[in-house]
């Protein structure tokens, strides 16, 4: 499954994002060269991508009030080997989306610098609001986090319950099978997928923390509706 949600805040929410990636990626270097391919180490990789996941949505429940915009999607398959699969194909797809949008960004923020170049500090122009756009796929086992709600995503409360069930099952023992953190601003080139490869970036960069304006959110993530 996969949620999405645009929303306004401050870099508050992309400072923690980046202490959760780096407590991540504390607890995996500690794997010593011969644990690499055993048993314990890939518990002990299950175990932080899942308690990293955790805290991201988490993280992302503490500002609720901010999510505008909101979509979920899932599918169910009857094997470990077929939902590993399905994740790397949602995260190609994703990445590929996310990838034309950032360079979306890329040309908004560099037209924008553009008309601000000649203003004065008695003269700026109303930027238009930038939102934050993330995107959380994952594999799990079970059917708590894998089973949409009944009518998608529509309200607040949804996201809410949605992340709500993130953050509770992905802690569980020999649940998480794999996930990934996508976001504009790209705050992080981590991939807690395994296989995948990560969000490694396009080169276009994302300006600071700047996010996407409203139009260009909606035209390159059609899916999107707003929360009431």
């Amino acid at each position: 499954g996969g949620g999405k949600n645009g929303g306004f805040v401050d870099d508050t929410l992309f400072k923690r994002l980046q202490l959760e990636e780096k407590e991540l990626n504390g607890k995996t270097e500690m794997i010593t060269p011969n644990q690499v391919e055993g048993s314990f180490a890939s518990k002990i990789k299950q175990k932080a991508m899942g308690e990293y996941l955790s805290n991201v949505a988490s993280t992302f429940l503490q500002y609720r009030d901010t999510m505008q915009y909101g979509s979920i999607d899932s599918i169910r398959v009857p094997f470990v080997e077929e939902a590993k699969k399905a994740l790397q194909r949602a995260s190609n797809e994703e990445r590929t989306i996310f990838k034309q949008a950032r360079k979306q960004q890329s040309q908004q923020s560099t037209a924008t610098k553009n008309n601000t170049k000649s203003t004065t500090t008695n003269n700026l122009p109303l930027l238009p609001k930038s939102y934050v756009l993330a995107t959380i796929l994952l594999a799990i086992k079970g059917d708590h986090t894998s089973v949409p709600l009944p009518f998608g995503i529509v309200r607040q409360r949804d996201m809410v319950r949605a992340l709500g069930r993130i953050v509770t099952d992905a802690t569980v023992d020999d649940c998480l099978v794999g996930a990934e953190l996508l976001m504009i601003p790209n705050v992080s080139a981590a991939n807690i997928g395994g296989d995948g490869g990560g969000d490694g970036g396009d080169g276009s960069g994302d300006g600071g923390y700047g996010g996407l304006t409203e139009g260009d959110m909606l035209k390159s993530f059609p899916e999107l509706v707003p929360l009431t």
